[in-house]
């Protein structure tokens, strides 16, 4: 997908994701010649238990089939403790950017959600078969939706659901939020980070929402918000190219 060097030249665009997971969008928003806006709302922070649950869990790996990963921050904590996974190990994840990770951790993926949501990802799931093991890990948020578990537990798999990280509001100095409120888009890659922009500043929030995937746009509509476009391709250059169309079409 080739972007034009000037597509978004004149624009500014508020990122709101993580600080250590939007280097990759920063920089695609910078080669449009977007005035990038930096407001990490949220961070990713150890879970409550300090991560004992997850490590007790990768120390047992081979006596799983399945990792099923929903976020790519599930999977760079999985691949920063663990050196490799055995490879008898299938890995199901939703959104080509949790396939990166995993890739880069040395790792295949099996199964990519087609419809890149949790929904589609158990609908794209196998029925355990007889003779397998039966045995899901779902590293995760401290708060996620409780939809991939239940789903699979209904196709016969058995799923040890364990704690990865916990997602922490941010509250942004003053300043960078009225810098904010001044550009002409802003992107949201989670519901916690359309929640804790809302709190920190409800009146600042830029006129063309834009949200990577239905989730999180239903969570913006949710909070009162219209959603202007929805990046269906989770990619930093097809997030791009959705706000690339949002302007080029008058929608913003």
């Amino acid at each position: 997908m080739k972007i034009p060097s000037r597509a978004l030249q004149g624009r500014s665009v508020v990122v709101t994701a993580a600080r250590d997971t939007s280097a990759a969008l920063v920089g695609a928003l910078d080669a449009a010649s977007a005035t990038v806006i930096d407001l990490p709302m949220i961070a990713v922070g150890d879970p409550p238990d300090g991560g004992r649950a997850l490590a007790n869990a990768l120390a047992r790996l081979d006596g799983y089939e399945w990792v099923v990963f929903t976020s790519a921050n599930a999977a760079r904590r999985v691949f920063r403790l663990v050196g490799s996974v055995p490879s008898s190990l299938k890995i199901a994840v939703v959104g080509p950017s949790t396939a990166a990770v995993v890739e880069a951790g040395g790792a295949s993926v099996d199964l990519v959600a087609p419809g890149a949501t949790a929904a589609s990802l158990v609908a794209g799931f196998p029925e355990q078969a007889d003779g397998s093991n039966g045995r899901v890990l779902f590293p995760c948020a401290e708060v996620a939706r409780d939809e991939v578990a239940p789903g699979l537990r209904n196709l016969g798999w058995d799923v040890d659901v364990v704690v990865a990280y916990a997602t922490l509001a941010v509250v942004p100095a003053p300043g960078h939020l009225a810098r904010a409120a001044g550009a002409d888009a802003v992107i949201f890659a989670s519901p916690s980070a359309v929640h804790a922009l809302l709190a920190a500043a409800p009146e600042k929030v830029p006129p063309a929402v834009v949200c990577i995937g239905p989730t999180t746009a239903q969570a913006a509509i949710d909070a009162g918000l219209e959603v202007a476009a929805i990046a269906s391709d989770r990619t930093a250059q097809g997030i791009v190219a959705t706000l690339v169309d949002l302007f080029a079409t008058g929608r913003a």
